[in-house]
């Protein structure tokens, strides 16, 4: 299992990225990319979204 974002009403401020452990979050072309096989389901960019974009992707 991995997260979603919901890329349209990011503002790209990048703190799920920063706090990203294991490095499975990236900015991507307007856009945060979410590599699934480094994902560790850890929840902390869930936490750390300041406008609660991030889910589990299930």
């Amino acid at each position: 299992m991995s997260v979603k974002v919901e890329s349209p009403e990011c503002v790209l401020c990048c703190s799920c990225v920063e706090m990203c452990d294991a490095n499975a979050l990236r900015l991507g072309k307007g856009k945060i990319d979410v590599i699934d096989l480094q994902c560790t389901d850890c929840g902390v960019c869930i936490e750390v979204c300041p406008l609660e974009l991030i889910s589990l992707n299930r």
